[in-house]
């Protein structure tokens, strides 16, 4: 049957996906503060048929729509980023695929989602749009971010800088297949190849000494004092900066991540791969600073619970892009 449910969508902020992650469906869109109506499906789940719902599952997005999206994928050239295709293509369409692709997969359903890309030969199409959003950011942004600023499009670079963490997390769950290195990657070396190069360049931003990373030093020592009054009073362009600031962190992080999958099948990537990780950029060298100090983990002052006047000393670490506090022995697990 169908049941009507009543939910309270907020307006969504930089971080948008997560604001409508458990709402949005192919035919919604969010207006300010508006109350909407969904019709969730539920039915019972049967025992190895994974696809079927659980009552209390949203599907973000349906199978056959699903397969629509990742066909209609291309790669996208660096002088069309930023532009209304592909912001629709992979801002919003694709967004929503790996809302659905995290979702089957914490709640281990049926992955149709990695299917389809595996299926339809995506993951190279992938690869060379995740190159083109890092050639933007690294090359054009620089130049263009006050103009972005002044005409108050702070808004559209963070979604556009978001696109590069989506991909990773898309790739990440493709990757957890060790039949997907293969799969994926069989017609084009080449393609592998660049993305060990672009794992590469992360882990040696994120090995980058605190002191001398304006990205780090702004997670491992976030401003406490006068953080409402440097919100409110802060210009477009400083908004603008440490948005992407922000935005890389939670993109090289996540680079981290394909890295280790990119060794775990290390016997079944081909020998110009092995010499790449191996010789060209040595990663288990460029692993040694991130074990001594990992970039995810944080020291945190606060006030003692039993004494205003005292602190103490707390860890956090960062899981599912925010930093939560955990205890000492969860540091390096």
């Amino acid at each position: 049957g169908n049941i009507k449910i009543m939910v309270e969508v907020d307006p969504p902020l930089h971080e948008w996906s997560q604001g409508t992650a458990a709402v949005r469906n192919s035919n919604e869109t969010f207006g300010s503060g508006k109350t909407k109506v969904l019709d969730v499906q539920t039915t019972r789940q049967i025992p190895g048929g994974g696809g079927e719902l659980l009552a209390n599952e949203t599907r973000i997005v349906q199978p056959q729509d699903a397969e629509r999206i990742v066909m209609s994928l291309r790669a996208i050239p660096l002088d069309e980023i930023g532009s209304s295709s592909f912001l629709r293509m992979y801002g919003h369409d694709l967004e929503r695929l790996a809302l659905q692709a995290h979702s089957s997969a914490a709640l281990s359903h049926d992955e149709y989602v990695v299917e389809y890309l595996l299926l339809h030969n995506k993951i190279i199409t992938l690869v060379e749009t995740l190159l083109a959003v890092e050639g933007w950011r690294v090359h054009v942004l620089p130049h263009l971010e006050k103009s972005l600023a002044d005409h108050g499009n702070v808004l559209r670079t963070v979604f556009m800088l978001h696109v590069e963490t989506t991909i990773l997390g898309l790739l990440n769950l493709v990757l957890y297949r060790r039949e997907a290195i293969i799969q994926g990657f069989e017609s084009d070396n080449e393609g592998l190849v660049a993305l060990v190069d672009y794992c590469a360049r992360a882990m040696v931003s994120l090995a980058t000494p605190t002191l001398q990373s304006p990205m780090l030093k702004r997670q491992k020592e976030p401003m406490i004092n006068g953080l409402s009054d440097h919100l409110m009073h802060r210009s477009r362009l400083v908004e603008l900066r440490e948005s992407v600031l922000d935005a890389m962190y939670q993109t090289f992080v996540s680079a981290v991540s394909t890295a280790r999958y990119l060794c775990e099948y290390f016997d079944d990537i081909s020998l110009s791969v092995r010499h790449r990780v191996l010789e060209t950029h040595d990663y288990l060298t460029l692993l040694i600073p991130l074990v001594e100090e990992p970039p995810w983990t944080r020291r945190r002052r606060r006030e003692s619970s039993s004494s205003s006047s005292s602190l103490t000393n707390t860890w956090e670490k960062w899981i599912d892009n925010k930093w939560e506090t955990v205890p000492n022995a969860e540091l390096m697990m």
